[in-house]
């Protein structure tokens, strides 16, 4: 791949927002397309983002019949992620997709199968992995500044949604 990373959005879910801001301010991509039947939706993704050369489709096929992409970010629903991620996949892109990826497991291992078989990425977001302190994290443990670590602490960060739910089921 030469030049800059042409890349897609398919869906305008959870981190779509935050995915397309950080695809125009990359030097190193161009974000050249964006599918979502929702126009109010498509408005709220672009705030803040030039978005004058983005071509804009209601339908993600639409868009990777007609756009020339090496990448796509999905934000759709997540029973359709397991089926435009191995459209893509089939297409020649890379995906970065929100989780869950998949409903099954039998279903990721073909898309890693795929992604194998076409020297693809096929990420999955956990939008933790890149806040800058679990980077810091990361660099001072890659580096030796922490020692041998033998032992870490995690937390499971649940959602507004699922803190309400829980409130009201009690």
């Amino acid at each position: 791949m030469s030049g800059k990373v042409r890349v897609g959005v398919a869906g305008t879910g959870g981190t779509a927002r935050g995915s397309t801001a950080a695809f125009a301010a990359e030097q190193d991509t161009e974000l050249v397309a964006l599918a979502d039947p929702a126009p109010e939706r498509r408005e709220r993704v672009f705030e803040g983002v030039d978005a004058d050369s983005v071509q804009v489709f209601d339908d993600f096929s639409e868009m990777f019949d007609k756009c020339e992409l090496d990448a796509v970010c999905i934000g759709l629903p997540t029973w359709l992620h397991y089926e435009v991620s191995k459209d893509a996949l089939n297409g020649g892109m890379h995906v970065l997709c929100e989780k869950p990826p998949t409903n099954t497991a039998v279903e990721m291992q073909e898309l890693a199968q795929i992604a194998a078989e076409k020297n693809l990425t096929y990420m999955f977001v956990r939008q933790s992995r890149f806040t800058p302190g679990l980077q810091e994290g990361r660099r001072r443990v890659l580096a030796g500044d922490l020692g041998d670590v033998y032992h870490a602490q995690t937390q499971w960060v649940l959602s507004r949604f699922r803190r309400e739910r829980r409130r009201h089921h009690r």
